[in-house]
């Protein structure tokens, strides 16, 4: 299980999808780190080309707003 935020960074970059969409939900409502919307997006694509549904449908919502 990923302890803090910079091993979930580090497994985001690593190319887990997981870690990407979870770090694209902090990035999004600014849990644990300053919010941004582009960082969350970010996230959400590299997480969302994988076949993550959650991040697809965030990502779908972050263009609809």
């Amino acid at each position: 299980m990923i302890e803090d935020i910079e091993d979930l960074k580090t497994a985001a970059e690593q190319g887990d999808a997981e870690a990407q969409y979870a770090l694209g939900v902090m990035y999004g409502n600014g849990n644990g780190v300053t919010q941004d919307s582009a960082e969350a997006v970010k996230w959400h694509r590299k997480a969302a080309e994988q076949g993550n549904v959650n991040a697809q449908g965030n990502l779908g919502l972050a263009y609809y707003n």
